[in-house]
């Protein structure tokens, strides 16, 4: 097939994807009060129109050639028409010239000046020219998605896999869904973790209904479409209501003080939201339209979606009519273009939905209590010592044997532990040098041997004491200064150091334990551990004798959905 040829495929192919989304257009203000998910199914019609050439013969065959097929065999330039009464009439057929009949059933050719050679056409001179401008526009707008894709990966070297198919990623600006077999969720690492609760109710709803799919294949269509300004607009509003959709059902049974903190996440996300992206983001469309939409939404009647669904299929049905094909006539018309074989529309892929994940321990704390003989007794730690608890404990050093729950996320997760022995993971305090101010450490080898230029730096405040310490230096000598090891201070009124924060560039160590907080009692011992990991939480508590030796070592560890538990002896 000749380029000029595919561009007459892809010019009828956008002429029927707009006259859809102008249809689609003049419909959505009807099915405002309707759920969204039914103006998702019309624009994915409009989608099938795109990328689809052929659509269902349920039109009745016309008489004339398709208005696009008449313009590409208009003639260009001079010609000459020869009857079947003349010789230069045979002179033309012998050299390959195709006769015409017309409707008195005479026969003639149509040639060049010279009398022999085919005459120039809309299709075989300005199709072929159009075709190029056409593939350079798409060649141009693929370009500059892998300069923005490539650019994308870069910001999220690094990235922290907070659970399951989540990462947390430092240099982006709003949440998004990335990936086509394996799609991940990215969250930017400042978000509090309410927050992140709340972002991935919705990019969960992504995922669910394959919008990293369809949104590759309508980025796909817009690089096929390019000159259609409707295409454009098509795939703004596609997006947008793929975004309201997603709001209705990760809204859905939230309570009036969470929907507002839902609207609120989408308030400061909307200045930074990413245009024009293949991959879903919970930025993308108008805020302020989706906030108003989520104020007013009320699920509507069974008997109003069961309506606007037959509405909308029927629409679906005539938006994918096509005209049924028309008798072949004899002879055909000079010069025609080359018609396209129909291909498949894509098959669309499906992505498995794994269940969600539960704590492993299904029994509650009384439970617990009696089998391990605490009932009745005070718990061998609390963490903190007043407020609100983050960890209660019941242990007994003679059995090694203990339980405990911890309050995470809103929850109780209880756990249980019946020998002593080594961590699975190295004990923490071996990593931490007695001085709690000194900032190295010993996580990974040198780092001088990793990075080119390394430096150190130190940031302290009025009172001199230490705020800030952190090391850079050039990764393979790419000419960008990367961030190697960090700590910053934290102190109480009095004083004394309250907490750590500890971060390293994971894509230099290539280690498990990416960063962690580490709290200080009044003495400056390390009293609690809380670690980011690859694969979720790990929770470290210390306990000293009243020499200050550090006696005991609990460790939980949040691995997705389960919760293991070790207490190790550490005198």
């Amino acid at each position: 097939m000749t380029l000029g040829a595919v561009f007459a495929r892809v010019l009828a192919m956008s002429l029927t994807g707009a006259l859809a989304i102008l249809i689609v257009c003049l419909v959505r203000p009807l099915l405002r009060r309707a759920p969204a998910w039914l103006t998702c199914l019309l624009w994915g019609v409009v989608l099938v129109r795109l990328l689809c050439p052929v659509g269902l013969p349920l039109l009745p065959a016309s008489a004339g050639a398709p208005p696009l097929e008449g313009w590409a065999n208009d003639y260009l330039g001079e010609t000459q028409i020869y009857h079947d009464n003349t010789p230069e009439y045979t002179q033309a057929v012998e050299a390959g010239r195709v006769p015409v009949e017309d409707e008195t059933g005479a026969r003639y050719v149509v040639t060049a000046p010279d009398g022999i050679s085919e005459p120039d056409t809309v299709g075989s001179r300005v199709f072929p020219a159009l075709g190029g401008i056409w593939l350079l526009g798409a060649a141009a707008l693929l370009g500059a998605e892998a300069v923005r894709w490539l650019r994308l990966r870069r910001r999220l070297a690094g990235c922290m896999k907070l659970r399951g198919r989540v990462y947390l990623a430092d240099h982006i600006e709003a949440p998004f869904v990335m990936g086509v077999f394996r799609p991940r969720i990215y969250l930017p690492s400042w978000l509090s973790e309410e927050e992140q609760a709340l972002i991935l109710l919705h990019e969960e709803q992504h995922i669910r209904h394959l919008d990293h799919l369809t949104r590759l294949l309508a980025w796909a269509a817009l690089c096929i479409h390019w000159f259609n300004p409707l295409v454009w607009l098509g795939f703004a509003l596609s997006g947008r209501d793929m975004e309201i959709r997603c709001d209705e059902n990760a809204t859905r049974g939230l309570s009036p003080a969470r929907r507002a903190d839902y609207a609120a996440a989408l308030l400061r996300f909307a200045a930074g939201r990413r245009r024009f992206s293949p991959s879903p983001a919970f930025s993308e469309g108008d805020a302020g339209a989706r906030i108003r939409r989520l104020a007013r939404w009320k699920r509507p009647a069974a008997w109003v979606v069961g309506i606007a669904l037959v509405f909308c299929g029927v629409l679906a049905v005539v938006l994918l009519a096509d005209q049924a094909p028309a008798p072949q006539e004899s002879p055909a018309p000079p010069a025609p273009s080359p018609t396209a074989e129909p291909t498949p529309a894509p098959e669309e892929e499906t992505v498995e939905t794994l269940p969600p994940v539960n704590y492993t321990s299904a029994r509650d704390l009384d439970e617990l209590l009696a089998e391990y003989g605490f009932t009745g007794a005070e718990p061998y730690a609390c963490w903190p010592a007043e407020g609100d608890p983050e960890l209660t404990l019941w242990f007994d050093p003679d059995r090694g044997a203990g339980c405990g729950t911890l309050y995470t996320d809103g929850e109780e997760h209880t756990f249980s532990f019946d020998e002593t022995g080594p961590c699975y993971y190295t004990n923490l305090r071996d990593y931490w040098p007695d001085d709690p101010f000194d900032p190295a450490c010993a996580l990974a080898e040198d780092p001088e041997s990793i990075v080119l230029d390394y430096a150190e730096s130190t940031t302290r405040d009025e009172a001199g004491r230490i705020t800030r310490w952190e090391s850079t230096g050039y990764y393979e000598d790419d000419g960008q200064r990367v961030p190697v090891r960090s700590d910053d201070y934290f102190y109480r009124p009095d004083g004394t150091l309250e907490y750590r924060d500890y971060y390293h560039n994971d894509r230099l160590f290539g280690t498990w334990f990416f960063s962690c907080r580490l709290y200080y009692d009044s003495q400056q011992r390390i009293a609690r551990v809380k670690g980011y990991v690859t694969h979720g939480y790990m929770y470290y508590y210390y306990w000293y004798d009243e020499t200050g030796a550090p006696v005991w070592q609990l460790c939980l560890d949040r691995n997705g959905g389960m919760l293991g538990a070790w207490m190790t002896p550490l005198s």
